[in-house]
């Protein structure tokens, strides 16, 4: 087991590094940087078919903790930088908290 929860640590520094990425292409170039998305498709490296309860439980919790830090971005996104795309700010958003929360969730527990 702990080489499969490896793997998910490594999926979820991958989502972290690749929303950096994303959001910083998509404030600097406009709508050209969101094809820094593509990058998305490393994820699949890291992909497993069976995980057992607790990794599923430890995921879902990452991925209440993910909401909870995209609707606070929704609300600086919008008041604060109102020129970018909104659905491509908050899709890299997405993932910089998932791989955020995901990676602590997974180191602590």
């Amino acid at each position: 087991m702990k080489n499969f929860r490896e793997n998910l640590m490594a999926r979820f520094v991958t989502e972290l590094i690749i929303g950096i990425i994303t959001f910083i292409g998509i404030l600097l170039m406009g709508d050209k940087g969101t094809v820094l998305f593509s990058l998305i498709a490393l994820l699949v490296i890291f992909r497993k078919n069976k995980m057992d309860e607790r990794e599923y439980q430890l995921f879902y919790k990452a991925g209440h903790f993910t909401a909870f830090g995209v609707y606070l971005a929704m609300f600086f996104i919008y008041y604060f930088l109102p020129n970018i795309n909104w659905f491509f700010a908050l899709a890299s958003v997405f993932l910089f908290f998932h791989g955020l929360s995901g990676s602590i969730i997974f180191a602590r527990e």
